[in-house]
């Protein structure tokens, strides 16, 4: 899929103001969490999470940093928040 230079800016300046930092951090807890329990979705979870974080490090591998924190937000709030919603039922 190409991205159309202005299409890409227009959603910069969209992006989430969104700490994705203390998302990542309840994440990652809610998944050790999980550590010393047998659940079924845990797979999942690990997966999504893992994916998440393959995919900011080639985010932040790709952009400038600035851009790269705005890119990420939206990532987080695209991957992370729903995620977040799935484990805490």
């Amino acid at each position: 899929m190409r991205v159309w230079p202005w299409l890409f800016q227009i959603a910069l300046r969209r992006s989430p103001s969104i700490n994705f930092e203390d998302l990542e951090i309840k994440i990652l807890s809610q998944a050790s969490s999980y550590e010393a329990q047998s659940q079924v979705n845990i797979v999942n979870i690990y997966e999504q999470t893992l994916n998440y974080f393959f995919t900011k490090g080639l985010i932040y591998g790709t952009f400038s940093k600035d851009i790269a924190r705005h890119v990420n937000a939206i990532h987080a709030q695209q991957k992370l928040a729903p995620l977040l919603n799935e484990t805490a039922r």
